[in-house]
């Protein structure tokens, strides 16, 4: 499946960000790390503590990670993160945010709170999800919350970011409802976010994708 967003893909990556510069389509690395969560946690996570972090977790270790994968570059579908790019990001609405530094992981999880929020998640059970998003480049939210400057993009951004997370989840075989419950704690939390990072080093690597 392609997805164009005003007549074209979104990137995720790219080489270099000069004038000439070629972009990654971005729902092609979601899938690419999402795609490697099982190889993750197969290699790094014992049955014994597959079994104890589920049972904490009150379900699926593997789906709650390939959410959370699935979820972890939405942000970089928005003006903040295309127009680092300029050409890339030709034709695209809110070129007056060009400027606007916000980091994507932080509307990563503004959107994944709206799309959980929408899917009658509890506050308790999203929380956590969106502090893995947030968090997966190591820094995570303050009391401050995410960025008011997240308030000013148009919202069929957000429009996007649902498509292309729903594509995701499909492509992935991932029931949200099955997470519905999950029940977080610090350290649940952490140990999500480290696997997401592994996954997200691992479906950057230029060698393999």
């Amino acid at each position: 499946m392609s997805f164009t967003f005003h007549g074209k893909e979104l990137w995720a990556k790219t080489t270099d960000r000069t004038a000439t510069a070629d972009g990654f389509p971005l729902h092609t690395h979601l899938a690419d790390v999402t795609g490697m969560v099982d190889w993750v946690i197969g290699r790094w996570v014992s049955p014994g503590t597959y079994a104890r972090l589920s049972s904490e977790l009150g379900c699926d270790l593997s789906t709650v990670v390939k959410l959370c994968a699935a979820a972890h570059d939405l942000g970089k579908a928005s003006p903040f993160f295309q127009y680092c790019v300029p050409h890339l990001a030709q034709g695209l609405p809110d070129a007056a945010l060009a400027d606007t530094f916000v980091p994507h992981s932080f509307v990563s999880a503004k959107a994944l709170r709206g799309f959980l929020t929408d899917r009658g998640f509890s506050r308790a059970a999203r929380g956590g999800f969106e502090l893995v998003v947030a968090g997966h480049h190591g820094r995570f939210p303050t009391e401050r919350g995410f960025p008011a400057v997240c308030e000013l993009e148009s919202p069929e951004w957000q429009d996007h970011r649902v498509e292309l997370l729903e594509h995701v989840l499909s492509w992935a075989g991932v029931d949200i409802d099955e997470v519905r419950g999950v029940q977080w704690s610090t350290p649940l939390v952490s140990t999500v976010t480290g696997l997401v990072i592994a996954a997200d080093w691992l479906g950057s690597n230029t060698d393999l994708y």
